[in-house]
């Protein structure tokens, strides 16, 4: 099978080198479609430039990533599908999605797409996760993470079937382990900001700053944080040394 993977992302770059380190492994086409705008904008002002952001200078450095610039995906839905059909143009069997913040050991990527590239079918594959909150030894939520589905897809929300594959690693998903500030760009900004920042919720004032865990199952992480990631953020400057 022939894969190919993308990441979508706006200004987000704490631990943008780490993904795109793990992309860089995939024997297939690895883009990052690089928005100037976010999906949508609840701060206050007007949204910050993605495209004179940090991601600037990260990208130069992984020279195996096509960066594909945009000025704003209407929805994540749309930024799916446009990444889809670009992988079934360029005749990926298989596609592969990472979000800005999923972690995943180098090895364990490899093992990923040697994976399905010896398959024999396109399939979804999945891979086990924890989804830090506030620091790495909480979690808010644990899981699989759809990683990969058939190219013929338009996105990587399908439904589980006979088929799916499940590896035998782990995501390290850093979704709240940032700081204030980018905290606040996160969830006035990604796909489910009308549901944090509206009339009846103020995610970011009652329950980060105001560290309200109330809406929130946070609880010890099952597994540390691996040895190899830790010093892969290290080696980035990417560590939030007080929350490890």
């Amino acid at each position: 099978m022939k894969i190919g993977t993308f990441c979508l992302v706006w200004k987000e770059a704490r631990y943008l080198p780490l993904v795109l380190e793990q992309m860089s492994l995939c024997p297939g086409p690895a883009l990052l479609y690089w928005q100037n705008y976010p999906w949508f904008w609840y701060g206050k002002g007007p949204a910050p430039s993605g495209h004179d952001s940090a991601v600037a200078d990260i990208v130069k450095q992984f020279p195996k990533i096509e960066v594909i610039k945009v000025d704003r995906f209407p929805a994540e839905m749309a930024s799916q599908n446009a990444a889809f059909q670009e992988m079934r143009r360029r005749g990926m069997d298989v596609t592969a999605r990472f979000d800005s913040d999923w972690l995943v050991e180098l090895d364990a990527m490899q093992r990923f797409y040697d994976a399905v590239s010896d398959s024999e079918k396109a399939c979804s594959w999945n891979i086990k996760a924890q989804h830090y909150w506030r620091n790495f030894r909480t979690i808010h939520a644990a899981g699989l993470i759809r990683c990969a589905v058939p190219s013929s897809e338009n996105h990587t929300w399908v439904p589980e079937r006979s088929d799916d594959q499940w590896l035998d690693d782990w995501c390290y998903h850093a979704s709240y382990v940032w700081t204030d500030e980018e905290i606040y760009d996160k969830v006035h900004s990604w796909g489910h900001a009308d549901t944090f920042q509206g009339e009846k919720r103020d995610f970011y004032r009652d329950e980060w700053l105001g560290k309200n865990d109330a809406h929130w199952n946070a609880r010890p992480a099952d597994k540390t944080l691996p040895d190899e990631i830790v010093s892969r953020l290290r080696n980035w400057n990417a560590l939030l040394e007080d929350l490890l």
